[in-house]
């Protein structure tokens, strides 16, 4: 059951990411396996996110290290960009947005709405304050799927709540 829970959420995020980067980047991307567990981060990276509201809530996270950022953002933009800077937040967000927007309507059986989205830097080694003291809700699931691309490899995360069994499903994973 999980299975089918999976691929019929993750599958239209995993086809937009290809989608992109294929339409806007010219090149493949190539997505690894999904996985119910939050994959190892690099010790710096950066998160775009954009918020899922409907049937059910949730989010689509973008998350590279700050070199794959930085080429990936450069060659959407099609012109250099530095890290942090207002133009990289936008396009990082803008990415982030384009893909969510793409896979949103595509999940069979879901009603998404896409906010807007939010660009974080993170130090995984000491997460922000609000970090730590916001656990996911027992009913959330978080998928995560790794890709590999010429800009160097990065990962999607798909988080729903509302997912019938979730707590056990990720536990078990």
């Amino acid at each position: 059951m999980r299975d089918a829970i999976e691929m019929s959420v993750v599958r239209p995020f995993i086809d937009a990411v290809e989608h992109f980067f294929r339409a806007m980047l010219g090149h493949s991307v190539t997505a690894g396996e999904p996985v119910v567990t939050i994959a190892p981060r690099p010790e710096r990276d950066v998160r775009a996110t954009v918020g899922l509201s409907g049937t059910p809530p949730g989010t689509f996270t973008l998350v590279m290290s700050e070199p794959v950022a930085v080429k990936t953002v450069s060659a959407f933009a099609r012109r250099s960009i530095s890290l942090g800077s207002g133009d990289f937040r936008d396009a990082m967000g803008e990415i982030a947005n384009i893909i969510a927007g793409h896979a949103a309507p595509r999940v069979p059986g879901r009603r998404f709405a896409v906010c807007c989205p939010s660009v974080s830097m993170t130090d995984s080694a000491n997460p922000p304050a609000s970090a730590k003291a916001s656990p996911k809700a027992a009913d959330a699931i978080v998928f995560s799927v790794p890709f590999t691309a010429a800009s160097g490899p990065f990962l999607i995360e798909v988080e729903l709540m509302g997912i019938e069994g979730a707590g056990a499903s990720a536990q078990a994973a």
